[in-house]
């Protein structure tokens, strides 16, 4: 197993959210909850990233604070310490990504659809599954005025876009996650910002007016022509 869940936490150390952690007992996430808030109980401003939590199976606590939220990543096993934290920051992008502004109240008011990432971007095997937003927006609405009324009226929007019907084609409909299926340019190109610079040593007695630096920038365009 490597990772074993998400838990987000308030500034008071209080669960707002948490995955559903089906391969551990009820208490393993409580458990690294203590851990974390005996460590900030002991020094609020100087506490590990990685906090080691006494369980039946050799078990660790990586955190991130973010606003007045704290993200914690319960890991077991032999795991290399920096694969959490890079799906910690993951995690935060796709939260700004979808809110904007991420906050404890942000995020209650919008429980919903953050349990919903929480399933789709950790499968139960402990690996990260959907990364990609583009590939999230089809199956995870972001949430807007629409979508909430369309709930409490009682249309179940979501199941039509993941079946390939109503508002979208189906999710992973694309094969390559980072694009929507779909899109169609009407001509091929590709734009570069170059940037040039030059270095240099000068005597010191050299005039006021010399630069020991050129930077120039320049605008590229390379026009791609394809057989149809």
């Amino acid at each position: 197993m490597a990772i074993e869940g998400l838990i987000i936490l308030d500034n008071t150390g209080r669960p707002i959210i948490q995955s559903g952690f089906r391969s551990t007992s009820p208490s393993f996430p409580l458990l690294h909850i203590d851990a974390l808030n005996n460590a900030l109980a002991k020094s609020s401003e100087d506490v590990d990233p990685v906090i080691y939590v006494p369980t039946a199976s050799a078990a660790a606590c990586c955190h991130v604070k973010c606003g007045d939220i704290r993200i914690l990543c319960p890991v077991s096993g032999d795991v290399d310490p920096l694969f959490p934290f890079a799906f910690i920051q993951t995690f935060i992008d796709i939260l700004n990504e979808y809110f904007g502004n991420v906050s404890a109240a942000t995020l209650k008011d919008n429980f919903d659809v953050v349990y919903q990432l929480l399933e789709e971007t950790l499968d139960s095997g402990g690996h990260p599954l959907t990364t990609s937003s583009n590939a999230l927006r089809d199956i995870v609405l972001p949430p807007s005025l629409l979508t909430k009324l369309l709930n409490v009226a009682g249309a179940n929007i979501t199941s039509s876009i993941n079946s390939g019907s109503g508002l979208g084609s189906g999710p992973f409909s694309s094969p390559i996650p980072w694009r929507k299926a779909g899109l169609r340019y009407a001509s091929n190109e590709i734009y570069f910002d170059m940037v040039e610079e030059l270095k240099a040593i000068i005597n010191r007695s050299a005039p006021p007016t010399a630069s020991c630096r050129l930077q120039t920038h320049k605008f590229w365009q390379i026009v791609l022509f394809t057989l149809a």
